[in-house]
């Protein structure tokens, strides 16, 4: 079992890992939706 302080450490890391992986993806994501629907 986790305490508190190591759950709300997790939650955080996978947060931040989470927001990384979005600002990542979304952008080629969006760029490849882009030229798809141009070419």
């Amino acid at each position: 079992m986790l305490d508190s302080s190591q759950r709300l450490s997790y939650s955080l890391v996978a947060e931040c890992t989470w927001q990384w992986l979005a600002e990542q993806i979304v952008p080629s994501v969006f760029w490849l939706w882009v030229f798809s629907s141009i070419f």
